[in-house]
């Protein structure tokens, strides 16, 4: 897991800027008639944003706001953060291919929100913890 997040940092690192303040708002950022339903999320957006966006996944059985530190500190760095609830297996009984649809589907809503966010590096990270790291992996 270190050397995961030491890949994150060493990509993110040189686009940080002074730390500034963001707001959030929650949002469904699943498509009408998806088939796990309406999931939700919150949006961390920078006063000055940086361009690049983050999807921040909780661990199997967490609750999303176990992500608002990562999700704080990123946003107070100009990157803007979509940490999302998605269908685990421990909270909702979710099965397989469902917290990685849910994962693909919001990077797929941060880059159709592009113009909206202000992102204009066209670069979708992700962080995880457990479970919400392990199902990210590869879905940027």
């Amino acid at each position: 897991m270190t050397q995961n997040l030491l890949v994150l940092w060493a990509l993110l690192l040189p686009c940080a800027t002074v730390a500034q303040t963001f707001t959030t708002f929650d949002t469904v950022f699943t498509p009408a008639n998806y088939p796990d339903g309406d999931l939700t999320g919150t949006v961390f957006i920078p006063s000055t944003p940086n361009g690049i966006s983050i999807v921040a996944v909780h661990g199997l059985g967490d609750p999303v706001s176990t992500m608002n530190g990562w999700s704080d500190t990123l946003a107070a760095n100009g990157y803007t953060v979509l940490n999302i609830d998605y269908p685990d297996p421990v909270n909702s009984g979710a099965t397989f291919p469902m917290p990685v649809r849910a994962i693909k589907t919001a990077v797929q809503f941060l880059r159709r929100s592009r113009n909206h966010f202000h992102l204009t590096t066209g670069i979708v990270a992700a962080v995880g913890r457990s479970l919400g790291l392990d199902s990210s992996r590869n879905q940027s």
